[in-house]
């Protein structure tokens, strides 16, 4: 019952992480999510094994980030990569 728990707790942080990530300041600014959005996705990585990490949390902080930068970056300059 607690790897249970542990198990959706990581999940948790790094849905709340990962959901406010753009709005940390590409368009929009929220102060709050600038204080709330390192403490989780670092929690989420002290505690979480690494094969989570890479098959949960990064993809979900990349799809966090392209929607905070989607339409500042010029797509000449190759959007994706951004």
């Amino acid at each position: 019952m607690k790897n249970d728990k542990a198990a959706w707790q990581e999940i948790f942080l790094i849905l709340i992480g990962s959901t406010l990530l753009p709005f940390i300041g590409a368009k929009w600014s929220v102060p709050v999510a600038a204080w709330i959005v390192p403490i989780q996705i670092l929690r989420f990585f002290r505690k979480s094994p690494i094969k989570k990490i890479f098959f949960l949390g990064i993809p979900l902080m990349a799809i966090g980030l392209a929607v905070a930068y989607y339409g500042i970056v010029p797509p000449y300059l190759g959007g994706a990569p951004y």
